[in-house]
Parts: C-alpha cells; structure tokens; sequence
C-alpha cells in the first residue's frame, strides 16, 4: 500500500467519523480530502469499495499491533491483557455516527470483515489458550476453540450499534467486565491469583460502573 493511499484511508476514516458515511458524497469527500475525483476514483471505485478497503487496513494494522504485543516477554495472561486493552482500543476506534452506517448501509462487508477478522483472532487466541494450559493458569479441560470463539464473539457484540453507548455503561466498563469475567471462567486457581495481582495495574479495569 503506498503512503498516498494510506493517508487517504485514514482522512476518510476521520471524516465519516465527522459526518457519517451515508451523508457524503464522492464529490464531498474529495473536496475534503483536498483531491480531485479523478485522483480518488485512480484508487477507489466507489464509496461501497472505500468502506471495504477502510475495513481491510484496520484490520492489517489490527494483526500488526498484535504482532508486535506478543514480542514481549509475559506468561498467557500478560499476552492476552495486552491483546485484549489492543482490542478494546480498536473497537472503540469508530463513533456511533460512523458504526451505526456501517451495520445500516454495508451490513454485506461489515459481515465479511468480521468473519475474516474472527478467523484470525480466534487462531491468536486458540494459541494463547493452550499456551496458558501449559503455565497450568488456564484450565486444562477448557474447549480451546469454543472458548476463543465465543470470547471474540463477545468483542465483537461490543462493535454493534450502540447498545451500551448510555450513560450507565461506558464502552470502558462494559469491556472490563466482559474482560475479568471471561478470565475468571477460564482461569486456574493459580491464574486468578496471579491476574487479582495485575488487575489494578490494567487500564480496562479502572473505571468502575457508576
């Protein structure tokens, strides 16, 4: 992917941030982008092809960052804390405005996306699984595939319009608890001690319900 193009990607990202995908036209967004149509179409071919490409490259970053989380040194439990705060961040990375067009207006690739990306986390969390099973923190009767299958699954419901987007639940609450809870069924006695003694020091786990 060339730079030019990279940085059309997130500009757009930015923009239907701003104001939504359905209320932009092709002529708005290169207005806004500061480019002609012609230079735009030259990489797109159309808004439908844009909202795919923008899919595709969040998750080529997505599998990058992950990469690079699991460089480091940690047992199971480090791995998948700096997994899952990645994979909170990135969920949370589009508005309502922009999620809410997503599902309404491109629910055909926004499902395609999702089933590209799932196959790909449930393989990194499948590993990370069995690896726990091995540093005896995760339990070893645990069904790996099932178990990284429904914890994705979880994640991905967190994508979805709105549904906790209230003033009772922030989007920051609602994945702590799903993130403590889905340790705590999964984990050793060993593993819950040793994840009580990380909890305070873990971004999701510090903002509390109201």
């Amino acid at each position: 992917m060339g730079k030019k193009f990279e940085n059309i990607l997130k500009e757009s990202i930015e923009i239907f941030q701003l104001y939504g995908i359905k209320s932009i036209s092709m002529e708005d967004l290169s207005k806004k982008l500061k480019i002609s149509k012609k230079t735009l179409y030259q990489y797109i071919d159309n808004k439908a092809d844009l909202v795919k490409k923008i899919l595709r490259y969040r998750k080529t970053q997505n599998e990058i960052t992950i990469k690079e989380n699991l460089k480091t040194k940690g047992n199971a439990i480090d791995n998948l804390i700096k997994v899952s705060v990645m994979l909170k961040q990135k969920t949370h990375c589009f508005n309502a405005n922009f999620l809410f067009d997503l599902n309404k207006y491109y629910s055909e690739i926004v499902d395609e996306h999702l089933a590209n990306e799932r196959k790909s986390f449930v393989e990194k969390i499948s590993t990370n699984l069995n690896k726990g099973k091995a540093e005896e923190l995760f339990r070893k009767e645990l069904d790996t595939d099932l178990v990284a299958r429904l914890y994705i699954n979880n994640i991905e419901y967190l994508q979805k319009i709105n549904f906790f987007n209230n003033e009772q639940y922030s989007h920051e609450t609602v994945f702590s608890v799903l993130f403590e809870n889905h340790i705590r069924a999964i984990a050793t006695p060993k593993g819950v001690k040793y994840f009580e003694g990380k909890i305070n020091e873990l971004e999701i786990t510090k903002e509390k319900n109201k």
